[in-house]
This record gives C-alpha cells, sequence and structure tokens, in this order.
C-alpha cells in the first residue's frame, strides 16, 4: 500500500526546473494538440486555439461548427496546424495565418477526424462514405471499401493511412501504392475500438476499444501487446508520444488518467480525478501531462524516466522561439471561407475501388429495432352468387409491431399483432392478425410476402383461416400497401376476400412532427444516396 502511495506521489511530482506553463482562456476544450515544446493547440466546439507557453502570443480561428479533429506536423521545417468540423469546414495554420476550405463531403458525410502527412496533405475521414485528401488546392476522395463498418478512429504514421471501423475491422490506405485499401486481420479481435494512435518510432498502431488497449504491428499484421485499460468508463482520449524507451501511452476513462509504456503488462492509474476527459497532449519540455475535461484545461505534472528520457533528448538544442507574432490575434470563419464546394468537382482517386451495385454506397442507415402503429383502409372484394358476381366492402386494420433489421444488408423481420374489421352486405367482421413479415430491400423501399392468421367474428360465425399479401414499404414502413387473399373457415364454408390496403405508421408521424427537420434531413440524405 506504502509502496503504491508512494508510486502516485512520484509520479505527479513537480519537476524542479519546469519551463513556464500553458495557459488557455476560461473555455472547455475538447481536443488537444502539441508539438510537446512550444505550441500547444486546443479546440473549442466553435473555435481553435494555437498557444505559445507564456501565453502572450497566441492565434485564434473563430466561428466555426463543431470542431472534431485537429492534427498538427513539421512539414520542411515549418508548422501547419489542421482542424476539421463535422459539417465540412477545413481549417489549416500555416505561415503564421489560419486558411478555410471547404471539404466535398459525399451527401451529408459527417467529419470526425483529421491527419497531416509527411507532404502536408490533409487526410479528413468521414463517418460513412470516405477519406478526403486536400493536397494544396486539390482534392481526392478515396471510398471506404465495401466491408467497412462505421469507422471509428484514424491514425496516421506520415506515409500510410489507418482507419479502424466499429466493429473491430482495420484498414490500410497509401494513396501512391498499387493497392489503395488493405485489410490487417487482428487475431482476437477488437471489442468496440474507439480511439487509435499510429506510433512513427516504433510503427506499432495503439488501438484502444472497451476492454484494452492492443498494440498491432502492422507490417506484420501481429499483435504484439495486449493490456487492460484499467480506467473506468470510455476510453473518452488516447495519445502516445515516442520516447528513447519505447512508446509512453496516455489513456483516460470516464474520471482516471493512465500512463503505459511498452512492453508494461498493465496501465499505472495516476492517482488524480478528471470529469470527462476529452483530450490528451504531452508537454515533453515541461515534463506534464495536459488535460481537456469539463473542468477546463488542466497540467498534470508527471515523473517519469521514459518522458525524462525524451526530455534530455529534446534539451541538446535549444528552446525554440514561438512562431506567433506577438499579441493574441483573432481571424474568424465568416471572412475566410470560400464558396461551397460540390462533390462532383473532386476527382475521385484515380485507383479508388470500381463502382458496383453496392461498394460505393457505404453502411446503410438502418434502424435495428423500431416499433410500429399501423393505421389501414381499403377496399375488399368477395365473390358473390348470382345475379351480382362480386360484393365490395371497405376494411380497416390496426396492427401493432417491431420492424427488427438484420445486420446491414437491407433485410428486416416485422413480427406484427393486429386487429381487423370488414363491412359487407350490411354485416361486420371482427378479426385479430398475428403474422411476421420478412422484407428485402433498402430503408428507403422494401418489399416482401406477409403470411398472417386471422381468427375471430367472421360476420356472425367463429372463423379462422390464413390472409396472404405482397407488401411494399417505404421510408422506413412509414408507408405501407399491401395487396393479397384472405380465406376464412367459418360456419362450414370458405369465405375469399381480395384485399388492397393503403396503410400510415403513426409512431413514424409523431416523431415527423416532434423532429421534422431531424427527420427531413435523414430523408433527404437517404435519397441522395440511393437514388
Amino acid at each position: 500500500m506504502l509502496a503504491r502511495f508512494a508510486l502516485s506521489a512520484a509520479l505527479l511530482a513537480p519537476s524542479a526546473t519546469e519551463p513556464p506553463a500553458f495557459t488557455g482562456q476560461p473555455a472547455r476544450y475538447s481536443i488537444l494538440w502539441s508539438d510537446g515544446d512550444s505550441l500547444l493547440a486546443a479546440a473549442e466546439p466553435d473555435a481553435v486555439h494555437l498557444l505559445c507557453r507564456t501565453g502572450e502570443r497566441s492565434s485564434t480561428i473563430a466561428g466555426l461548427g463543431r470542431v472534431r479533429g485537429l492534427a498538427g506536423r513539421s512539414i520542411a521545417g515549418a508548422l501547419q496546424l489542421v482542424a476539421v468540423t463535422e459539417g465540412g469546414q477545413l481549417a489549416r495554420w500555416s505561415a503564421d495565418a489560419w486558411s478555410l476550405s471547404a471539404v466535398p463531403r459525399r451527401a451529408v458525410d459527417e467529419l470526425f477526424a483529421v491527419a497531416l502527412d509527411n507532404r502536408g496533405r490533409a487526410v479528413v475521414a468521414g463517418k460513412t462514405y470516405a477519406l478526403y485528401i486536400a493536397d494544396g488546392d486539390r482534392w481526392e476522395v478515396l471510398l471506404y471499401p465495401p466491408g467497412l463498418s462505421a469507422p471509428a478512429a484514424l491514425a496516421h504514421d506520415g506515409d500510410h493511412i489507418a482507419v479502424v471501423g466499429s466493429r473491430g475491422q482495420l484498414v490500410l490506405a497509401t494513396p501512391e501504392g498499387s493497392s489503395i485499401w488493405t485489410d490487417v486481420p487482428i487475431s482476437g479481435g477488437l471489442d468496440e475500438p474507439s480511439q487509435a494512435w499510429w506510433s512513427p518510432a516504433s510503427g506499432l498502431l495503439w488501438i484502444v476499444d472497451r476492454r484494452e488497449l492492443v498494440a498491432v504491428d502492422v507490417a506484420r499484421s501481429r499483435v504484439l501487446q495486449r493490456v487492460a485499460k484499467d480506467t473506468s468508463g470510455g476510453p473518452h482520449a488516447l495519445t502516445g508520444l515516442p520516447t528513447p524507451q519505447g512508446d509512453l501511452l496516455a489513456l483516460a476513462g470516464q474520471s482516471t488518467l493512465g500512463l503505459l509504456l511498452r512492453h508494461e503488462q498493465r496501465v499505472r492509474t495516476l492517482g488524480v480525478e478528471v470529469v470527462f476527459p476529452a483530450g490528451f497532449a504531452f508537454d515533453v519540455r515541461g515534463e506534464a501531462l495536459y488535460v481537456a475535461d469539463l473542468e477546463g484545461l488542466r497540467r498534470i505534472p508527471l515523473v517519469d524516466d521514459a518522458l525524462a528520457a525524451a526530455r534530455a533528448l529534446l534539451e541538446r538544442g535549444p528552446a525554440p522561439p514561438c512562431p506567433l507574432a506577438p499579441g493574441r490575434r483573432v481571424q474568424v470563419a465568416d471572412d475566410l471561407l470560400p464558396a461551397p464546394r460540390d462533390m462532383s468537382s473532386a476527382p475521385l482517386a484515380p485507383k479508388s475501388p470500381p463502382r458496383t451495385k453496392r461498394s460505393d454506397r457505404g453502411e446503410l442507415p438502418i434502424v435495428p429495432v423500431r416499433p410500429t402503429l399501423r393505421l389501414g383502409l381499403g377496399p375488399a372484394i368477395a365473390p358473390h352468387p348470382p345475379p351480382a358476381r362480386t360484393t365490395a366492402g371497405l376494411a380497416f386494420d390496426v396492427s401493432l409491431g417491431v420492424a427488427i433489421a438484420l445486420g446491414k444488408r437491407g433485410a428486416y423481420l416485422w413480427p406484427e399483432f393486429g386487429y381487423a374489421q370488414t363491412r359487407r352486405d350490411g354485416t361486420t367482421g371482427h378479426l385479430f392478425t398475428f403474422g411476421l413479415t420478412p422484407l428485402f430491400g433498402l430503408p428507403s423501399a422494401a418489399f416482401g410476402l406477409s403470411p398472417k392468421v386471422v381468427f375471430g367474428d367472421a360476420y356472425g360465425h367463429v372463423g379462422a383461416g390464413l390472409r396472404s399479401s405482397l407488401v411494399g414499404t417505404f421510408a422506413l414502413q412509414t408507408l405501407t400497401f399491401e395487396i393479397g387473399h384472405q380465406w376464412l373457415r367459418a360456419g362450414g364454408r370458405d369465405l375469399h376476400d381480395a384485399r388492397l390496403m393503403f396503410s400510415l405508421d403513426v409512431l413514424a408521424v409523431v416523431a415527423l412532427l416532434t423532429a421534422p427537420l431531424k427527420v427531413l434531413r435523414w430523408l433527404g440524405r437517404d435519397a441522395k444516396r440511393y437514388f
């Protein structure tokens, strides 16, 4: 117990020769980046701040919309910094000024991460369709491979791009290579991965999932290390630092911080509490870890042999001067944003996967389980003894069910229980129905055969039988059309009806009335995506 207390005290002990700390504005930062030396970048939801250590110089771009990714790299001795918003803005800091460009997104592909390669190209990741690569004013679009499910993390070693799917897939892209996408199998799999960091020194790709921190040797397609993350909840943040002693990782759960050095068998939990941390950045010269959580920007001093070795290596040269101009400069996004770019003007990479019926569609936006409450109305036509050949009546249905998506291929099972009323020749029939309908197609339109058992009061007699219908559903089962035949055995005779029903899902209508903009946006995205 005493040894554990001493370890925590040592990890948090201040250094005797601390350089000045970074001081951010009183704001709620969501993402951090640092060069480990003289600069710290901190993103708010609508702004990005680049700070020098003394706090007397800063450069800010304000008026952005929901910043989701932040990355920096030294290109030919000069720092470049990029940030991307969910809605398609790419902000770049270079030569002491911010510039802004529009990402040529496909449909409404939400952007969630960005990286810089060794040539200064910005690599932007969408949640559904593609990677978007900015090389100066030219854009390339790399469509995701068909098997990639819900991209969750982006990592870049300077030359190669890694995308991790939420179901544990790992794919690599090399834009200059002969093969755009390469699958990397991960032995033992991943359990809902959410963060990744690619070490430029060791070449290891570190991925954190719900339970473990996993080190993948990408070049050999091998898992070299698995360590239980030992942080409660999350993970909420992950970052790494190459040191002379190996990769040093920092990760956070809901309220705890931890460090892991390569080859260690367990995460060292730090004796400090955080509140939903969202971003990390190592300060090598200051031997500290900066954390952005709900309480703001926090500096956690560390005493760690690997970090000290990295600092000793850094201090062999003089501390670089701050590259920012004197004062605190602010640029506004509205003054920088160019005209929106149409996706059709963005050339696809020449080696993109060939367009097929499904490869360029990405993942279907399928709702896994959705309750339905349908009200249906339509004519029912039955044979009639001579002289009339048929008799027509009006049918009314109420059906309660659950539409269950099977995987991501546009297949559903739709069990329903309902009440049906049919009136003809002055008499009324009251029946209960139960059936299981398989549907195949898209969320916009799906079709199937619907067998249902029917039983109840068949025009004054107890009856039971079968209803068989061809069903077409549209806009996530909001509108349904049925054409079919119903057979009933009642009162010692067979009763046959031909039915044509039009029904509306009341629950979907309520959702549309309570959240019209969200629903209409989804329907518009679905229409652009599939038609």
